[in-house]
C-alpha cells in the first residue's frame, strides 16, 4: 500500500525540481567550483564602519525570510532572462536586513537595552484616536463601499496603530543609516543584451 501524501509534502518530481532550481540559482550568482563558492560564501558584500558582512551572512538572512521552496517557485515563475536580476534583489533587501539588525544591535547594547527596547524609547509615536480613524474613513470612503464607520473603527485604529509604528521604525533605521558609513559591494547581475 502506498503511503497517502498530504498537501505539505510535494511529489519527489516536485522536490526534484525544486533541488535543482535551487542549486542552479545559486550557482548562477556564486561560482560553479567548489573552492570558488567557498570563497565567494567569505566575500564581503557590505561594511558598516569596520563591520563586515559575508555573503554568507547575507545568504542566510535570505533563507530565513523565503524557503527554498518558495525560492524556487518564485524563480520558476519569472522568465529565466529575469531570473538573476530577481534574485539580486532578494539579495538586496537580505542585506538591508542584515545591516539594519546589526545596526539596531549595536544602538541597543551602547543604551544598555535590548533591540525593542531601544526602538520603543527612541520612537516618537502619537497616539491614534478615534479621530483619526474617522478622518481616514472619511478622506477614503470609496475604497470602504457601504461599510460603515462604525462597522470599521476598531480594526482602522488597529491598522492605523501598527502603520505609525512601523513607520517609526523606519525612521529610527533610517537615523542610525544616516550616521553610518555603510558601502554595499554587492554586485549587481551583468545580463547580456540582445539585438
Amino acid at each position: 500500500m502506498r503511503p497517502i501524501r498530504t498537501r505539505s509534502q510535494p511529489s519527489r518530481p516536485a522536490r526534484i525540481a525544486t533541488i535543482v532550481i535551487t542549486a542552479a540559482i545559486f550557482a548562477l550568482t556564486s561560482g560553479f567550483g567548489g573552492s570558488a563558492r567557498a570563497a565567494n560564501s567569505d566575500r564581503v558584500v557590505a561594511t558598516v564602519g569596520s563591520h563586515r558582512i559575508s555573503q554568507q551572512e547575507m545568504d542566510a538572512k535570505l533563507m530565513q525570510i523565503i524557503s527554498p521552496t518558495q525560492l524556487a517557485k518564485f524563480m520558476k515563475s519569472i522568465s529565466p532572462t529575469q531570473r538573476p536580476r530577481q534574485f539580486y534583489n532578494l539579495r538586496q533587501i537580505a542585506l538591508d536586513m542584515v545591516i539594519n539588525e546589526y545596526l539596531l544591535e549595536q544602538a541597543a547594547t551602547r543604551a544598555h537595552l535590548t533591540p525593542d527596547q531601544y526602538l520603543k524609547r527612541q520612537a516618537h509615536s502619537t497616539k491614534i484616536t478615534e479621530a483619526d480613524a474617522r478622518e481616514f474613513y472619511n478622506g477614503n470612503k470609496a475604497r470602504f463601499g457601504t461599510t460603515t464607520f462604525d462597522q470599521i473603527k476598531q480594526r482602522l485604529i488597529q491598522g492605523l496603530r501598527q502603520f505609525e509604528a512601523i513607520r517609526q521604525t523606519h525612521l529610527v533605521i533610517a537615523n542610525l543609516r544616516a550616521r553610518q558609513n555603510i558601502k554595499i559591494a554587492l554586485q549587481a547581475p551583468c545580463v547580456a543584451v540582445v539585438k
